[in-house]
C-alpha cells in the first residue's frame, strides 16, 4: 500500500502570494508543487488499478466458491479466501479514498494558487502611475489605487488636487430608450461626446447605440441629469470598430460594488 509524504498536502496549502519580490520563489514551489501532485496522481491511479484488480479476484474467487459443494472443505478454504480479500479490499478502499481527499483539495489549492500567480504577476506589468489632463488641459499624477479581479475596471487617484467631478448614478431604475451620452477621447481627439439611448439593460452590461470608438474605452456613459451610470468598455461590431455596431458599458452599480471603500460617501 502507498503512502503520502507527511503533512504534504499542508505545506501546499501555505503557498500564497505576499508580495512582488516574492514571485520568483513562489513560482519554483509552484513548480515543486506540480511534480509532486503529479507523483501522486501516479500513486493514486496505481491503487485504484490495483483496487480493480482486487475487486475482479473478489468476483473470481465468489463465482467459484458458488461452484463448490455445501460443507465441503473446498468451499470452506474458498470462503476464508474470500474473507481475506474482502478485508484487505475494504482496507485498501478506505485509505485509496482518505488519500485521494486529501490530493482533490491539495489540487484545489495550486489551482487557486496558479490564478493568484498569473493574476499578480500580469498585474506587475501595468504602470501604477499615469498623466491624467483635465478640462483646462491641466496636468497630475493618477497613482493606481485597484483593478478589479473580475471587470475590466481600475481605480485611480489624482494627487495634489481636488478635482471637479461628475456623481456616480445610484439610481436603478433606468431603462431601455433613456437617452446617454458617452464621453471619451476617440482616436486621440478629447473630450468627444456622442449621443444615444439605452438599447438593452443587463446585470454586467448597459448597451448603447451611442457611437463609440477606440479611445472611449474607460470613459464615463452618461444621463440627461449628468450623471455617471456606467462606464464604457468595449464597441460589438461584425466587421470592425470603425462601423456601426452597438457599445457596452460596465453599469454604475458595479462600480460601487468594486470599489465602494475607496469612493466617498455624497
Amino acid at each position: 500500500m502507498f503512502t503520502l509524504e507527511k503533512n504534504w498536502c499542508s505545506r501546499l496549502g501555505k503557498i500564497r502570494t505576499q508580495s512582488t519580490k516574492q514571485w520568483e520563489r513562489q513560482n519554483i514551489q509552484q513548480e515543486e508543487a506540480k511534480k509532486q501532485l503529479t507523483k501522486v496522481a501516479a500513486l493514486l491511479q496505481s491503487e485504484r488499478e490495483y483496487l480493480d484488480s482486487l475487486k475482479e479476484e473478489l468476483a473470481r474467487v465468489s463465482e467459484i466458491m458458488a461452484a463448490e459443494p455445501e460443507n465441503s472443505r473446498e468451499r470452506t478454504l474458498r470462503r476464508q479466501q474470500l474473507t481475506s480479500l474482502e478485508r484487505q479490499y475494504s482496507i485498501r478502499l478506505n485509505h485509496y479514498q482518505s488519500e485521494r481527499k486529501q490530493y482533490e483539495q491539495a489540487q484545489h489549492e495550486f489551482d487557486k494558487t496558479s490564478s493568484e500567480l498569473l493574476w499578480n504577476s500580469a498585474l506587475s506589468a501595468v504602470s501604477t502611475t499615469f498623466q491624467v489632463y483635465l478640462k483646462d488641459d491641466s496636468k497630475y499624477t493618477g497613482r493606481l489605487i485597484k483593478i478589479s479581479d473580475k471587470h475590466d475596471l481600475a481605480l485611480l487617484q489624482l494627487e495634489g488636487v481636488v478635482a471637479p467631478h461628475i456623481l456616480l448614478s445610484k439610481d436603478k431604475t433606468f431603462k431601455q430608450g433613456d437617452a446617454v451620452f458617452a464621453i471619451g477621447s476617440p482616436l486621440g481627439i478629447r473630450d468627444s461626446v456622442t449621443s444615444g439611448i439605452l438599447t438593452r439593460l443587463s446585470r454586467d452590461y448597459l448597451y448603447t447605440d451611442a457611437k463609440i470608438m477606440p479611445g472611449n474605452s474607460g470613459g464615463p456613459l452618461i444621463n440627461e441629469s449628468g450623471e455617471v451610470i456606467g462606464v464604457n468598455t468595449m464597441k460589438v461590431s461584425q466587421t470592425s470598430v470603425f462601423d456601426d455596431g452597438f457599445g457596452l458599458a460596465i453599469p454604475a452599480q458595479i462600480i460601487l460594488e468594486e470599489f465602494t471603500q475607496y469612493l466617498p460617501l455624497e
